[in-house]
């Protein structure tokens, strides 16, 4: 047993100096930045080749770091995403171990091969409910696709402080000027009836 766990240890690390399947995490549509008290986000998990490699499947650990939790349902990776179509129910599953790590296991019907673009295999489910503005990290561990294992780090995602709308601030600004304007005029028939 000892024999077989220093065989895939040796595995694992000769595999590191070359690995040729990339995952990211990042966010397309707004730079990975959302506004605080936003509550659950999306986060998009990305994936390509650099040497036209394929995989009958892969798994990989997400862990968030210095805050937030994974939502009760972590994240999704089937309809319109990458291997969709060759995606089997039965051998894959996206599940939270605890608040902080989920585990993301696909396996292909066949043999998939990865593009050498970026493209969205997952999406991780975030809740930020109580996070302060800053950046928070999330780590990739263990991502296996055959012999193949990503070194590349996480990525990240920032709250930032929410900015109030123009519409709101002019607004205020009326009823500022309403409540300003009624204590000058009331100051005036003060000034006039005395």
């Amino acid at each position: 047993m000892r024999i077989l766990g220093l065989l895939l240890g040796l595995a694992v690390i000769c595999s590191n100096a070359n690995a040729a399947i990339l995952l990211s995490i990042g966010n397309n549509g707004n730079g990975g930045s959302f506004a605080a008290g936003s509550g659950p986000i999306s986060v998009d998990v990305f994936v390509r080749s650099t040497a036209a490699e394929s995989s009958q499947g892969l798994e990989v650990s997400f862990n968030l770091l210095n805050g937030g939790a994974f939502s009760p349902v972590p994240g999704a990776f089937n309809a319109g995403f990458f291997g969709a179509g060759n995606i089997t129910a039965a051998g894959s599953s996206f599940v939270r171990s605890n608040a902080t790590t989920s585990v993301l296991s696909i396996e292909f019907t066949a043999s998939q091969l990865f593009p050498a673009a970026d493209a969205r295999i997952a999406t991780l489910s975030i809740d930020t409910t109580g996070l302060a503005a800053g950046t928070y990290g999330i780590s990739t561990t263990g991502f296996f696709t055959e012999a193949f294992v990503n070194t590349a780090p996480g990525g990240t995602f920032s709250i930032v402080s929410a900015v109030p709308e123009p519409t709101s601030i002019a607004l205020l600004g009326v009823v500022i000027g309403g409540v300003f304007g009624r204590r000058v005029l009331k100051s005036r028939k003060r000034i006039e009836v005395a």
